[in-house]
């Protein structure tokens, strides 16, 4: 059975190639650089994706992510659950996009990560796909389809992260299935030697939150890096618009000081559309939705008030520095009244014990041992 399907993988080659499709076929699985179906499947172009009835692209997709873990069974299970071979180009296309580009092996540093990556991507292909057809059904107004609304809501928490990893939507939705069904295993394990069914729910629900925690902890870390560096921003941006430099110009000089911080790479990505045509009100905005901070909709807000009064910007950029500071100080001050609250708890649990521990233990051996209570129990 390995000939066979390495020989049916391998007959594939050629019309692939001539697709600009690269399979290296490989001991345990097929590994792709299929740029082409990348940056398609990236661009969300439908049409790249074929769309066959429900239970084929299912199949394939199954069958795609089996071939990549055990390749003498891939096609067996794929043909047990119907396939045929007019989806035999849905499973490769989901073979396809499970490759990872030099870029991607490079930011992505953690093996694991990577092989999550890897066995998500086939699913959230299959996400991409159902989010298709659920955009183009029509529905009252006013009311978005579920998966449309996730997808979008995973689509504005990844850009407030900065994309870590260069994970899409797609991906992470995906991401987010596959931990469910590998904490819904090892539930299932754990279940079957204890005989506690609740097991099985922790673990599911826990495969499902470690992409959202984590999620969420890259997204606060990076709204944090913005908010410090930001009042020193303003500062230097305000020197320079004060100094007699324009707005573009002033930002230029700016991005070219902090390019490597979280805010550079905002302030770049303000620049450039700024650059090439784009209304200066519609890159700030596009600057607050993608950064989603208070502060940050504040800066914006009173920066495009100033472009449509036609005010100077650099008092406006002075004030909304010290704001900031201000912001800062109040934070600060409200962690150090929060911090004898939080330290309550643990010096109640850990603290006190040890120390009552500490003070009595001697009185209560001294009297069991002049009562004889411990020697009548030795």
């Amino acid at each position: 059975m390995m000939v066979d399907v390495a020989a049916d993988i391998s007959n594939l080659i050629p019309r692939l190639q001539a697709e600009h499709i690269c399979i290296p076929v490989v001991a345990c699985g097929v590994e792709t650089d299929a740029r082409a179906a990348v940056n398609a499947i990236r661009a969300g172009a439908k049409e790249y994706i074929p769309l066959p009835p429900d239970a084929e692209l299912i199949a394939a997709v199954l069958a795609a992510v089996f071939m990549l873990v055990l390749l003498p069974f891939g096609r067996p299970l794929y043909a047990a659950m119907g396939g045929t071979g007019a989806s035999l180009d849905a499973a490769l296309t989901a073979i396809t996009a499970t490759a990872l580009d030099a870029e991607r092996r490079r930011r992505i540093t953690t093996p694991l990560f990577r092989l999550l990556i890897m066995f998500a991507r086939p699913i959230g292909t299959l996400i991409r796909f159902y989010t298709l057809r659920a955009q183009e059904r029509e529905h009252p107004a006013g009311h978005r389809p579920f998966l449309v609304a996730v997808h979008d809501r995973a689509e504005r928490n990844l850009t407030a992260a900065g994309n870590p990893n260069g994970v899409s939507a797609d991906e992470f939705l995906g991401l987010v299935v596959l931990c469910s069904l590998i904490g819904f295993g090892v539930g299932a394990l754990a279940m079957a030697s204890t005989g506690w069914t609740l097991l099985l729910a922790v673990g599911l629900l826990c495969g499902a939150l470690w992409p959202l925690t984590w999620l969420r902890a890259q997204v606060r870390k990076r709204k944090t890096q913005v908010f410090r560096s930001l009042p020193f921003a303003l500062d230097l941006l305000t020197l320079s618009v004060e100094a007699g430099l324009d707005f573009t110009s002033a930002l230029a000089r700016i991005v070219a000081k902090i390019r490597e911080t979280p805010l550079g790479h905002e302030f770049n990505e303000l620049l450039r559309q700024i650059q090439m045509g784009q209304a200066r009100s519609e890159a700030l905005r596009a600057l607050a939705r993608r950064v989603d901070l208070e502060e940050m909709s504040n800066v914006t807000s009173a920066l495009i008030q100033a472009d449509e009064l036609g005010a100077s910007i650099g008092p406006i950029l002075r004030i909304q520095s010290e704001q900031m500071r201000v912001r800062r100080e109040q934070i600060a001050e409200k962690r150090a009244m929060e911090a004898p609250v939080k330290i309550l708890l643990p010096l109640i649990l850990f603290i006190f014990p040890t120390v009552f521990l500490t003070i009595f233990s001697p009185i209560v051996l001294y009297e069991l041992l002049e009562r004889g209570i411990i020697h009548r129990i030795i």
